[in-house]
């Protein structure tokens, strides 16, 4: 059973994650090649887009294939960006905690 605190954190992993997934998915969308918007984007994919590129290469040009390595690089930034705000939340709350019992 998780204490209170962790699975706090595990919710704000998951929410933080989301956050950053939607901000990038929109850069997409929303703006040209060339704005501050989608340069700021690609730089916050390069590290989960760097391992999804070797991981998830598609074996076949297919429509599904292509739609599977789409749906796996998603999964992954999503889990990479879970777990990357998991440990600095965690890490948050442990300089706090650190920080309170030594006053």
């Amino acid at each position: 059973m998780l204490k209170t605190g962790n699975a706090r954190t595990l919710v704000w992993s998951a929410v933080t994650s989301g956050i950053v997934n939607s901000f990038l998915i929109s850069s997409a969308v929303v703006s040209g090649p060339r704005s501050i918007y989608v340069k700021v984007a690609d730089a916050i994919a390069a590290p989960p887009g760097f391992i999804s590129n070797r991981l998830f290469v598609p074996k076949e040009h297919s429509t599904d294939a292509f739609v599977a390595t789409a749906l796996g690089s998603l999964i992954f930034s999503f889990l990479f960006y879970a777990i990357m705000s998991f440990f600095l939340i965690s890490a948050v709350r442990r300089l706090r905690s650190w920080r309170d019992n030594t006053e």
